[in-house]
């Protein structure tokens, strides 16, 4: 009489792939968001940057020793980001004040589309902990005092609604930078 084990073997391994694959679901849209898990999710978010995301974990970016902000003047964040209450914690950015062409912070710059204002890009209950941007360098040495646009949440945002997010102990060393705050360094049109 033979004992056939391969039926239970192949469906563990189908099961453990299920699973590995949990962190890509979702196709971007309002209704179905893509669903952030990790670090690595959350850096991947600069990879498609009008889509919509959900966290669903509590994130620790402690293994990126300089993190690099999402969205630019060139490709800015267009779409959305719910925190779903989950935290980011132990983001940390230093950049050279010579390198502050793009604005600074979890996200750089977000700017949803206008006309109609306000139709995409929002950034919703986030919370950051133990959050710190070190802008290394003299602002004064810099041609354009216009540059430097630095929050821990956002550098700057254009037509974005930012909604229950909050900062817990972040920290700024911004001497001589014109725009800093410690959600979002500027809000422009």
């Amino acid at each position: 009489m033979r004992k056939i084990l391969l039926v239970p073997s192949v469906l563990i391994l189908l099961i453990v792939v299920s699973c590995a694959d949990s962190s890509q679901q979702g196709r971007g849209t309002l209704e179905n968001p893509i669903l952030v898990y990790t670090a690595t999710d959350l850096n991947n978010v600069r990879n498609n940057a009008n889509l919509h995301y959900r966290q669903m974990a509590d994130i620790d970016l402690d293994t990126y020793e300089n993190w690099n902000p999402i969205g630019t003047y060139d490709v800015p964040f267009r779409g959305t980001y719910d925190g779903n209450g989950f935290s980011i914690s132990n983001m940390s950015i230093t950049i050279g004040a010579e390198d502050l062409d793009n604005p600074v912070g979890l996200f750089g710059f977000v700017q949803g589309n206008s006309p109609p204002a306000f139709s995409d890009a929002k950034l919703s209950q986030i919370t950051l902990i133990d959050a710190q941007i070190i802008p290394n360098g003299d602002r004064r040495d810099i041609s354009d005092p216009f540059q430097g646009d630095i929050g821990l949440l956002a550098g700057k945002i254009e037509d974005t609604i930012i909604e229950d997010c909050t900062v817990l102990n972040g920290t700024i060393n911004a001497e001589n930078h014109i725009r800093v705050g410690g959600i979002v360094g500027e809000i422009g049109q």
